[in-house]
């Protein structure tokens, strides 16, 4: 009898165990389920299966109706403009001839307002300058300072001592001078230049322009009406002549000037 009650003994514990580990266990899930996080599931929303027609707004779809018709609509004809008139027929300018090239030295003319009845003939001139207008030597403003240079015209020719006392060194065989002088009252000149001689180096041109005080001069004139402080050009002519002597060598000496107021382009093809 105690082996048996020895064998029910270890059978009754672990009966007894057991059942408290399912006690336990029980507890927990019914603790868990009281105090335990729930979880709840939102079902999910079905969609519907009706469908709603919405019309169609009118003042949109009218705006491009109107604008196609306003497009598909004709265009008025603009107004042609009346054609311009035309210009009347101009003739053209009359082609003017071109003038030709002035020559060095020679001074060009106008002859179109020019009446022939108002010449004076050259006895009409007086001491006062009246007469032909005075003729240009070399052209308007090629004179010293840019002043036009008149020939000059002599109120008195200058004589052979006038001459001679102021040549120092006469060339062999003569020579010329040219100066350019001022005209003033009284006929005279002044401020006398030099503008040339032959032979150059000779010194008739300085020689001339210091006997210059003595000469006597027109002034130029334009319009019959003598111009007063202008300039003119003086050429003088010198000639050397040998003359004989009853004895001892010839000896040259100057005949005495031949005074001739040229132009000096002369002088300088000379």
């Amino acid at each position: 009898m105690r082996a048996a009650l020895h064998r029910w003994l270890p059978d009754r514990r672990r009966a007894t165990s057991f059942a408290l580990a399912l006690a336990v266990e029980l507890a927990l899930l019914v603790i868990l389920a009281i105090f335990g996080p729930r979880v709840t599931v939102t079902p999910e929303a079905k969609r519907p299966d009706t469908f709603t027609l919405i019309p169609p707004d009118d003042s949109a779809s009218t705006e491009p109706d109107r604008a196609k018709k306003a497009d598909n609509s004709p265009k008025p004809k603009s107004a042609s403009a009346p054609p311009a008139p035309l210009p009347p027929d101009v003739a053209p300018p009359p082609k003017t001839p071109t003038p030709p090239l002035p020559l060095p030295g020679v001074t060009p003319l106008n002859l179109g307002n020019f009446d022939i009845s108002k010449i004076k003939g050259s006895g009409q001139g007086d001491a006062a300058g009246d007469g032909e207008d005075s003729k240009l030597a070399y052209g308007p403003g090629l004179g010293p300072g840019g002043m036009p240079l008149y020939r000059a015209e002599w109120y008195r020719e200058p004589t052979n001592a006038e001459i001679n006392g102021y040549v120092k060194n006469m060339p062999q065989g003569g020579g010329w001078a040219m100066i350019a002088c001022k005209t003033v009252a009284n006929y005279h000149v002044e401020n006398c230049q030099s503008i040339g001689e032959s032979p150059l180096g000779s010194g008739l041109g300085r020689d001339m322009r210091l006997a210059a005080w003595q000469f006597l001069v027109r002034p130029p004139r334009r319009g019959g009406k003598p111009l007063v402080g202008s300039w003119v050009s003086i050429r003088i002519d010198f000639h050397v002549t040998v003359a004989k002597r009853p004895s001892g060598p010839r000896m040259p000496f100057a005949d005495g000037p031949k005074v001739e107021p040229e132009d000096p382009a002369d002088a300088e093809a000379q």
